[in-house]
């Protein structure tokens, strides 16, 4: 799902076929390609915000994949790999919703993409999933799983692999109520991002601005997610940030380009590899640099708990010792889950941070409710506890919106 809510970024383009023949109904297409739909409230046509309205008669409401529009291979492969179109691929998928309407066809190399760019089919679709996900255009990460002898995770896992590795994890992170038992190391990463963005101040000329939010959330989703998944700190927001924390981040910024990068790696042939060798390379490179800093970790905390249980001590801990001690998962399966999760983890945070800020500080008003509502209710120079959250509907409001 974290794939699917990083593809819906992208103006809802949502990858739904992997090369396979079917019917679909789609919405009916006026003389320019636009996909049109009923307004509910005017009983007109209309198209994409952007897109001219267009009068259809006779338009088949049901046609064939091979029917269903979308641009050219060439087209395509100009516009991704000769304009670097991944960097803009928002814009893009614009265009094609104003040309191609609200259903489309791609072709990347031997990727093969339907995008769906309305949000009401897009609920349909993720509405009719089964109990277990099925992935699309993921060839790239299998290929890398089997060349490396890696386990797939959460995020890359299909079928009943998914459902059981799913029904190990949801018992520690994904209820509610057991996610609060965490509330404690998050608020410690929370103050250490508070003097940190006080750092950063106090080096401006003018005393208040930080100068690059979207990295220091970055760093703090990072802190923030390791201490649940690895039960201890990185030092992401310490002012000398350690060499191997550094080289994972690099590495995660190297994957933070994952949609460009996996494209890129799964539209290039293997036969033309030999050719053009960096994208695959690079994608190689990162998931190497994930891995490797996921095994060190994991593996130390499995050396901290196999001394304590020599020594005739209790073990206690969260969410890796657990998944030690029960041995529900294998060693690589523990390995593929902690990377997959922190990259997701990192990417959903991050953002929604970065998303969040922004809104709040382009609506003032708001702001200052926010603090007014937590002054009320928790009082001044008050640490939050899990607890508090049901008393700051404005907040949980806040964040309601920006995920919108």
């Amino acid at each position: 799902m974290a794939l699917l809510g990083h593809c819906l970024r992208q103006v809802w383009g949502v990858e739904v076929l992997g090369g396979c023949r079917s019917v679909h109904q789609f919405p009916r297409m006026g003389a320019a390609g636009q996909a049109v739909r009923e307004d509910v409230e005017g009983g007109r046509r209309g198209t994409s915000r952007g897109c001219p309205a267009q009068e259809v008669r006779g338009a088949p409401l049901v046609k064939s994949l091979e029917d269903m529009p979308g641009p050219s291979t060439l087209t395509n492969l100009l516009e991704f790999f000769w304009r670097d179109g991944f960097s803009r691929i928002h814009e893009i998928q614009q265009k094609h919703v104003c040309e191609y309407g609200h259903i489309f066809k791609s072709h990347f190399g031997p990727q093969f993409v339907v995008s769906i760019a309305d949000r009401d089919m897009v609920a349909q679709i993720l509405r009719a999933e089964r109990e277990a996900p099925q992935r699309a255009n993921m060839e790239s990460w299998e290929e890398y799983r089997d060349l490396r002898g890696r386990s797939t995770g959460l995020i890359s896992a299909e079928g009943k692999k998914w459902l059981s590795m799913r029904s190990v994890l949801r018992q520690k992170i994904l209820k509610p109520k057991d996610v609060a038992i965490y509330s404690e190391g998050i608020n410690n990463v929370v103050t250490d991002l508070m003097k940190r963005i006080y750092t950063l101040r106090s080096k401006e000329q003018d005393g208040e601005t930080v100068t690059n939010v979207n990295d220091l959330y970055f760093k703090y989703s990072m802190e923030a997610v390791a201490t649940i998944l690895y039960e201890c700190r990185l030092g992401c927001l310490d002012d000398d940030v350690p060499k191997q924390t550094l080289e994972y981040i690099e590495a995660l910024e190297l994957m933070f380009s994952m949609f460009k990068t996996t494209m890129y790696a799964g539209a290039i042939p293997k036969w033309l590899r030999p050719l053009i060798p960096k994208p695959w390379r690079e994608f190689c490179r990162s998931w190497d640099g994930l891995f490797k800093f996921s095994q060190i970790h994991v593996d130390h905390r499995l050396k901290e708990i196999e001394s304590s249980l020599n020594s005739g001590e209790d073990v206690q801990g969260g969410l890796l010792t657990s998944l030690l001690l029960s041995k529900e998962l294998t060693m690589e399966e523990i390995y593929a889950n902690t990377t997959e999760m922190l990259l997701a983890g990192v990417d959903t945070t991050s953002f929604t941070l970065s998303w969040a800020t922004y809104l709040l500080a382009w609506n003032p008003e708001i702001q200052q409710a926010v603090y007014a509502e937590i002054a009320q209710n928790l009082g001044k120079d008050v640490t939050p506890v899990a607890e508090d959250v049901p008393k700051m509907p404005l907040v949980r409001a806040v964040l309601k919106e920006t995920l919108r």
